[in-house]
């Protein structure tokens, strides 16, 4: 809640004047230089915003502590919650709206849908993405945090959304925070059974995706087993 309250009330002490670099050059600046610049900061805040991106990608300082940035790397708390509320909003320009539905022709496409949220997690994740006759997708939800495994994994849970809202298919995506997209023995035990079991319900397991770290590898893995 503290960090939350720094947010709101750094927002409001942005400047507002256009800084001079905030022109046609501004391309060719450094991501510290133009993070600074959000930062309304001079030399000493591009210094240390170059230290911080020597330790730090930008995808990994979404997930950087608060009180590490404000006081490790000297940011101070206004600054520090100003960083991380202009890197929250770059995140989120990435993720597809949801307010017209979303279409998976593809593999790729139900990977680019949670890649944003899921491939620089530093622990596994499952979602499961339920979809209209048409692969439009109607809920894309988190159920699993931790080490998904096969005997940590309900497929009642896994169904239910699709269950509840008539679908006939859904897409099952997990991240492996190693980097390494290839499946593991469980991973291919846990697909076996949700196709299982989607055949009972009459609900079709379209794919089974693994999102990877992509600073070790742009690739995510697509794999399923049929009987």
């Amino acid at each position: 809640m503290k960090e939350r309250r720094y947010v709101a009330s750094a927002l409001q002490s942005l400047p507002v004047t256009r800084p001079a670099l905030w022109d046609q050059s501004t391309l060719e600046e450094t991501r510290g230089e133009l993070l600074s610049v959000s930062l309304g900061g001079n030399e000493k805040v591009v210094q240390q915003i170059e230290t911080l991106l020597t330790n730090f990608s930008l995808q990994q300082l979404l997930h950087a502590d608060f009180g590490q940035l404000a006081v490790e790397y000297r940011l101070g708390e206004t600054k520090a919650a100003q960083l991380q509320a202009i890197l929250e909003v770059a995140r989120r320009l990435f993720i597809p709206s949801m307010e017209e539905k979303y279409q998976i022709k593809c593999p790729a496409d139900a990977a680019n849908l949670v890649r944003t949220e899921m491939e620089y997690l530093d622990h596994e994740e499952m979602r499961v993405l339920s979809l209209d006759t048409k692969n439009q997708v109607v809920s894309n939800q988190r159920l699993y945090q931790g080490t998904v495994n096969a005997s940590a994994l309900r497929g009642a849970e896994i169904f239910r959304t699709a269950v509840a809202r008539n679908c006939p298919a859904i897409i099952v995506c997990h991240n492996h925070p190693s980097g390494d997209p290839t499946p593991s023995p469980e991973d291919i035990q846990t697909t076996e059974q949700l196709v299982e079991a989607g055949k009972v319900l009459d609900i079709e397991l379209l794919d089974h995706i693994i999102i990877n770290d992509a600073k070790n590898d742009t690739r995510s893995k697509t794999f399923i087993t049929k009987s």
